[in-house]
């Protein structure tokens, strides 16, 4: 039977893209060598928490980034009603696997609850779908806007 993310994969063929979900050994091996989440870490400095989560590759016209993506939960910044599913972050910049904790180039930093166990389901595969879709249109603005120069 063919996955959601399968699915998604094969539309993504034309443009040499990709999408996976990334075991933290490679997550720690591209991403882990941290300098800004290191001990000692000022928790209020945490903007998100995220639930049910896994650690994506995503490669677009032979460009990989790494994302997070999971449910986000109410913390001290936030309100109770803050909670949402499927949010995908803006590329990872750095891992702190050891203290659960994730630096996006946004400058947000993510403190990671439970880990995902299943599989990417089809609103998840849809959510990553947009985000190539505007990862694509930003490059296509970024070139028309170089060629007018």
């Amino acid at each position: 039977m063919t996955t959601p993310l399968d699915q998604l994969n094969a539309q993504l063929q034309s443009s040499q893209g990709h999408v996976r979900v990334c075991p933290l050994d490679e997550i720690h091996t591209q991403l882990g060598k941290t300098t800004r989440l290191n001990p000692p870490f000022n928790e209020a400095a945490i903007d998100r928490i995220l639930d049910d989560w896994v650690f994506l590759s995503i490669t677009d016209f032979g460009i990989t980034r790494y994302h997070l993506m999971g449910d986000v939960l109410p913390n001290a910044k936030t309100s109770p009603e803050s909670y949402f599913k499927c949010c995908i972050t803006s590329p990872i910049v750095e891992v702190n696997l050891e203290m659960g904790l994730v630096l996006t180039r946004s400058k947000s930093i993510y403190q990671l609850a439970t880990m995902c166990e299943r599989d990417i389901d089809l609103s998840q595969a849809c959510a990553i779908a947009e985000v190539i879709l505007k990862w694509r249109q930003q490059l296509d603005l970024s070139v028309n806007q170089q060629g007018q120069h």
